[in-house]
């Protein structure tokens, strides 16, 4: 059963530190700060790596054998965390108001840590919601991370067109470029009110943005490692959508896969990318699900899908996409949606914001140094 925050209308939030408000922005300076030695160590590993194995995210490691410096480290983050916590109040279109305990993710493996968490827990008397903020990274981590995954068909170039002040996009012709969160969020939101594709991304209350992250609300939902796949057509659905508007992701993981409603979608698209080459998304794409799904199986007793299972929703996933297709989806189409910066004025954005901090404070931005939290 998902969470209903959303379903409830939420119409102003305000976030409050020591008595004072504070901007989404220093919620997450206050909770992930003291994270900055352990992410700097881990970085400067991955980005001097030559191990041209790919990144999975904070599942993965990054091959340090001595991890007792980055437990230190972890720890002393831990217990460097304010005693006071962060509160959230939240304000309903029926007027009720809630109130909210912001708690930091802990749950990541220190010597696998490259960035900082991009969600924060609000914990309610009966109900959990997540912030999250969605980054631009810098451009050298995500060169790295694309020349891994994709060799020399990432395009770095075409990827930096999300940094200036372009008011149009261009798409290579059969390389890569990444599409940063935020900016993807936004469009996948618009297409979905439009009813050209269904949900890729679960719903969110957009809360405010800079010139380089987004923050959003959304509802804390099961992921399909508690849940299970019962129905094969989910996922190729989800898959079926994806390889339509020519995405791929970068950091696939089969923990950030969440069940909203009667759909399968992904909580976490910070690391995702775009080509029109479609053999290349077919080709990657498929390969990669039957590879993240064989791994889960070896892993788990329980077989979300049998082998037989794993080995032909590629088919399925294909006749989805073709469906799609000829009703005119495809990646013009979500490069025409796309915009350069991250705009929430928009009017299917507008009506899924919310007011943030009424009354108005100043959006400060917090000190960081290599550790990427997009300020770069």
């Amino acid at each position: 059963m998902y969470s209903s925050f959303l379903d409830k209308k939420p119409r102003e939030i305000s976030f409050y530190h020591k008595g004072s408000k504070v901007s989404p922005d220093e919620v997450f300076t206050i909770l992930y700060n003291g994270l900055n030695p352990l992410i700097n160590r881990n970085l400067e590993t991955f980005m001097f790596n030559r191990n041209k194995e790919r990144y999975r995210g904070m599942g993965h490691p990054t091959r340090v054998n001595d991890d007792s410096l980055q437990k230190k480290l972890t720890q002393e983050w831990k217990e460097g965390l304010p005693e006071e916590r962060i509160i959230a109040e939240v304000v309903f279109d029926d007027s009720s108001e809630r109130r909210y305990k912001i708690n930091a993710r802990s749950n990541f493996t220190p010597q696998d840590i490259i960035k900082f968490p991009n969600m924060a827990l609000l914990i309610g008397e009966d109900d959990q919601v997540v912030l999250r903020e969605a980054r631009k990274y810098s451009s050298d981590l995500i060169k790295r991370l694309g020349s891994k995954r994709y060799g020399i068909r990432f395009d770095a170039r075409a990827t930096m067109q999300f940094e200036g002040e372009n008011k149009s996009l261009v798409m290579p012709k059969r390389r890569v470029m990444n599409i940063p969160e935020p900016n993807l969020v936004l469009a996948l939101e618009k297409l979905y009110f439009e009813g050209r594709i269904p949900r890729l991304t679960p719903p969110v209350a957009v809360v405010g943005s800079s010139r380089d992250k987004l923050w959003y609300l959304r509802d804390f939902l099961p992921t399909v490692l508690d849940t299970g796949i019962d129905d094969l057509s989910q996922l190729a659905a989800y898959l079926g959508t994806q390889r339509a508007l020519g995405l791929m992701e970068g950091d696939r993981q089969l923990i950030h896969y969440v069940l909203w409603r009667d759909q399968i979608v992904n909580f976490d698209p910070d690391f995702m990318f775009l080509t029109r080459n479609s053999n290349l998304v077919r080709d990657m794409e498929i390969s990669d699900f039957k590879e993240v799904m064989s791994e889960q199986n070896k892993k788990d007793s329980t077989t979300y899908l049998t082998a037989e299972e794993i080995d032909n929703f590629g088919r399925r996933s294909t006749q989805y996409m073709r469906e799609l297709e000829e009703k005119g989806v495809n990646p013009s189409l979500l490069l025409n949606t796309l915009s350069p910066e991250i705009r929430l004025g928009d009017d299917i954005i507008r009506k899924i914001r919310i007011d943030l901090n009424p009354g108005g404070i100043e959006q400060k931005m917090g000190a960081f140094s290599l550790a990427d939290r997009g300020d770069n």
